[in-house]
């Protein structure tokens, strides 16, 4: 189940969110809710959140200013990861590059709308996850018949095995 931090001071807003959210096939479950950014900021020291939904204009830090220290102090964590949700187009330029946001949503465009690029960007975080237990399996099991992974061979076998799961080819080889 992914984990969506929502950053709106409008609670109205936000529990309509939740409500599709809860409707939707995909499982986009555990929501966590900050009016302000200086409550966003504080949820994001102490957890890790799949997806961010981040309006522009919130009180005590606007959503300008956490895109900015989410890009500088998390973006390991949050690269492509945060939709902005704003009414407010003409804030939407000067945010357009930050290699964090994964997509720009009008929020006059309705709830739909957001749960559309939600459940995109759903799709693709658990493509990583399949991929990194994917990874990891196949790491843990070349080191159980003790290849070394200082070696470059054994990284580009991993990276070979990957392709083929990736590319489904398993027809191809003999």
């Amino acid at each position: 189940m992914l984990k969506i931090l929502i950053i709106d001071d409008n609670l109205y807003f936000t529990k309509t969110l939740i409500n599709f959210f809860s409707k939707s096939e995909k499982e986009l479950g555990l929501c966590t809710i900050s009016t302000n950014g200086k409550e966003a900021l504080r949820e994001l020291e102490d957890n890790i959140f799949d997806i961010i939904l981040l309006d522009l204009k919130i009180p005590q830090y606007n959503g300008i200013k956490i895109l900015d220290i989410i890009s500088k102090q998390y973006i390991d964590n949050y690269r492509n990861s945060v939709i902005v949700i704003s009414s407010y187009y003409e804030h939407f330029t000067k945010i357009m590059n930050n290699p964090c946001i994964y997509g720009l949503v009008n929020k006059l465009d309705g709830v739909s709308n957001i749960l559309k690029e939600v459940e995109m960007l759903a799709n693709i975080k658990e493509a990583d996850i399949s991929e990194k237990k994917i990874r990891n399996l196949i790491i843990s099991e070349l080191s159980k018949i003790n290849y070394n992974f200082l070696y470059s061979g054994t990284r580009y076998l991993v990276e070979s095995i990957m392709l083929i799961i990736q590319n489904k080819n398993f027809e191809n080889i003999n």
